[in-house]
């Protein structure tokens, strides 16, 4: 037993209270001899006997009541070495123990890593625990492993399931493991909960912890005692390709794609000559060097690469080995296409010329990015009233070029062409009404455009209200546009366009100035597809664009943006990975098999959703390539995983910044150069049996009073004998008086 508040067990000192007033009572009267009262000294002697002894009894509960009170007051508690023989079930302490498994605790700067240095701080937790205790072990990652639950402790069995743990190639999902540590929590059977968090503090993770991991937290605060366990970070020196992706235009066969790999400085220490290598399979095509990257900087090394066959390509990229390995290789799919197919939708009349507002778009695409005529992009034109002459799954991208509305199964089915992959381009005119063009192309209770549009300003032919275009730095698209002059763009003039308003989920890609609303391309993602709006004309009437040399360059971007098949889109380790086939809906079951990249394998069966075939896997658990074959292919076809950048930076809170993250919660926080051992059995507090004894007083003071009660009424009752013995006392008294007198009278 231990006491929470011991500097209040002093109150004891108040037992003895009613034992100094026992004594004073004692001491009150003066003995005086005197011979008449010896008769009724014999008379009441029985009966003082016990009245002495119900004295006693009444000073004890009176005593017994202060010193309850007082070891209430000083919050008692049963540690479980104390609480065993009593605690329902037998068991003591039950804990829950979540390591951190981010890929951030793969960090090795010398000989251990921190997953190594993690392992060992749960050991000397569970060396606190007797056998048969419940424990649970789980590592946090995008969603919870557990590796251990709510099973009697056994050291040899937990140390070898410690040992086959490693770290995992995931970003932790903060907020959906403490959700699941919550239940894990609410299972253990003890009379003493307590949950462990063991990681490496990451800045990225637990700097500003949301509102749900905070009410998490909270709550499993509620149910047992918590304790943030940080690990030693000796340094946080990281290099990380943060970005590998392609920044030419359509990737053709035979012409020269152009790539960029981008490299962050997570580090402390600026890094100089960084190799960047550009692999084909497993065959080096390029190599660049990044002469020098500041701290907490990004450089871009451009690589090229030659394809001379049509098909699915495996692209990857890498920097030399560092203290964190699985950030320095990213990879990508790229699907060289013999031809990529366009479905332009006309908002105006098709002439027999062929002329119209998507000329100039044709005749861009028809061009190419490099100003030479090109076959490997099909165009077909179709006014907005026929559209459901075309079939949406034949195409790559689809255009709406000026179109003033779309009836509600036109829109449908091109929500669910994007939803299901497909890209969509639209461009803006004179047939534009702000409020008709909104209430006409709403799919799934949205817009498919990337934001509200306001009514259009400037005028054709005025010449103050010429703008040009800016690309905002980080996008794909503008990426074709970062390397050209200011110069260069500001040649391209826009006088009319639609302000944009964006809506949650756009992204500015090219601007006009620096309002908010002064936007000339966005785009936003729909299911796995993507929408580019353009606020501007497709042709010459409010805009120079389409006659200048950029615009072929802009529009391939945004081809190779939208046009990127469901398999070249890359995924983050933890998303799911769901590909659509090229197999027709109506075709009867069909088994597809997934190749892991650690060589394991397993086949599911395909499932039909809105007008396709899909093969489905789950979460993604490695990174590199996974394959997907199915029967009637020629070949398997691969998606690229990569590992999520934002856990690179692998810098940890400092102790006051963990304080201060903590902050409100009642959690204990175990500093790295403290030990473990004893903070644990410093918080263990075990069972507080403060109420018991606050209930305990109440009765023995309630007993006290009846008892009191009860030996005074009796008392009382007795009182009735003891005056007539008093009154023959005073008859013997007054003779023996007489006598006296008699015989001083005779003398």
């Amino acid at each position: 037993m231990q006491f929470l508040n011991p500097w209040l067990l002093l109150g004891l000192l108040g037992v003895s209270i009613p034992i100094v007033i026992h004594l004073l009572n004692r001491f009150r009267y003066r003995d005086i001899d005197w011979a008449a009262m010896d008769l009724l000294r014999r008379a009441l002697v029985v009966r003082a006997r016990r009245v002495r002894l119900e004295d006693l009894i009444l000073l004890v509960l009176r005593c017994a009541v202060l010193a309850l009170l007082a070891l209430a007051i000083a919050r008692p508690t049963l540690t479980p070495e104390g609480g065993a023989a009593w605690a329902p079930g037998g068991a003591d302490v039950g804990a829950v123990v979540a390591i951190d498994a981010s890929f951030s605790m793969a960090h090795k700067p010398g000989v251990y890593s921190r997953f190594d240095d993690a392992i060992e701080r749960t050991r000397e937790v569970l060396k606190t625990f007797k056998p048969g205790d419940p424990v649970t072990v789980v590592l946090l990652g995008s969603r919870p492993r557990v590796l251990f639950r709510n099973t009697g402790y056994e050291a040899d069995r937990l140390d070898s399931v410690l040992q086959a743990a490693a770290p995992l190639p995931e970003k932790v999902n903060l907020e959906g493991c403490l959700k699941e540590i919550e239940g894990l929590v609410s299972e253990i059977k003890a009379p003493v909960r307590e949950c462990f968090l063991v990681t490496d503090a990451q800045t990225a993770t637990w700097s500003g912890l949301s509102e749900p991991a905070r009410a998490s937290l909270g709550r499993i605060a509620e149910s047992g005692r918590v304790f943030f366990v940080p690990v030693p970070a000796a340094r946080s020196e990281n290099l990380s390709v943060v970005r590998f992706e392609c920044q030419s235009g359509v990737i053709r066969r035979g012409e020269l794609a152009h790539y960029v790999a981008a490299v962050r400085n997570c580090g402390d220490q600026p890094r100089q000559r960084v190799t960047v290598t550009l692999y084909w399979g497993d065959k080096a095509v390029d190599q660049r060097i990044i002469d020098r990257i500041e701290p907490g900087k990004t450089e871009e090394a451009p690589l090229y690469v030659r394809f001379t066959d049509p098909g699915p390509v495996r692209l990857s990229v890498k920097i030399v080995d560092d203290d964190l390995p699985l950030d320095n290789v990213r990879s990508a799919v790229a699907d060289i296409r013999a031809q990529v197919r366009v479905l332009c939708i006309e908002g105006a009349a098709i002439t027999e010329a062929g002329e119209g507002e998507s000329q100039f778009l044709c005749a861009a695409l028809e061009l190419g990015e490099s100003g030479t005529p090109q076959s490997q992009v099909m165009i077909d034109r179709v006014g907005w009233q026929d559209l459901a002459s075309r079939r949406l799954s034949d195409y790559h991208v689809a255009a709406l070029i000026d179109v003033p509305g779309l009836a509600d199964e036109q829109v449908e089915a091109l929500g669910q062409f994007v939803d299901a992959g497909g890209g969509l381009l639209c461009f803006l005119g004179p047939n534009t009404q702000p409020g008709a063009i909104h209430k006409s192309l709403q799919f799934q209770g949205g817009s498919l455009l990337p934001g509200k549009i306001r009514e259009a300003v400037g005028q054709e032919n005025e010449k103050a209200q010429e703008r040009w275009p800016e690309p905002v730095p980080g996008h794909p698209v503008a990426q074709v546009l970062a390397g050209l002059s200011k110069e260069f763009l500001s040649q391209v003039l826009v006088r009319r366009y639609f302000p944009l308003e964006l809506a949650p989920g756009a992204r500015s890609v090219v601007k006009l100035g620096s309002g908010d609303e002064e936007v000339l391309v966005a785009e936003k993602p729909l299911g796995r597809g993507r929408v580019v709006l353009l606020t501007s004309t497709a042709d010459r009437a409010w805009n120079d664009l389409s006659i200048h040399p950029v615009y072929p360059m802009l529009l391939n971007g945004m081809l190779t943006f939208l046009g990127r098949a469901a398999h070249e889109r890359p995924l983050v380790v933890g998303e799911t990975l769901a590909l659509p086939l090229p197999l027709a809906a109506d075709r009867g079951e069909a088994v597809a098999t997934f190749h892991a990249p650690g060589g394991a394998e397993r086949s599911v069966q395909t499932i039909r959703r809105d007008g396709q075939v899909l093969a489905e896997l789950g979460a993604t658990e490695q990174p590199g390539f996974y394959e997907v074959g199915y029967s009637g292919a020629t070949a398997a076809l691969p998606v690229a995983v990569n590992v999520d950048p934002a856990e690179s930076n692998v810098h940890p809170l400092a102790d006051a910044a963990v304080a201060e993250a903590l902050r409100g919660l009642l959690v204990n926080v175990v500093r790295p150069d403290e030990d473990l051992k004893s903070a644990i059995e410093r918080g263990r507090i075990g069972r507080e049996i403060w109420w018991e004894l606050m209930l305990l007083a109440l009765v023995v003071l309630l007993s006290e009073g009846y008892l009191a009660y009860w030996f005074t009424r009796r008392a009382a009752a007795e009182e009735t004998p003891a005056s007539d013995t008093r009154r023959a006392a005073t008859v013997v008294t007054e003779k023996e008086g007489r006598a006296c007198d008699a015989q001083t009278m005779g003398t």
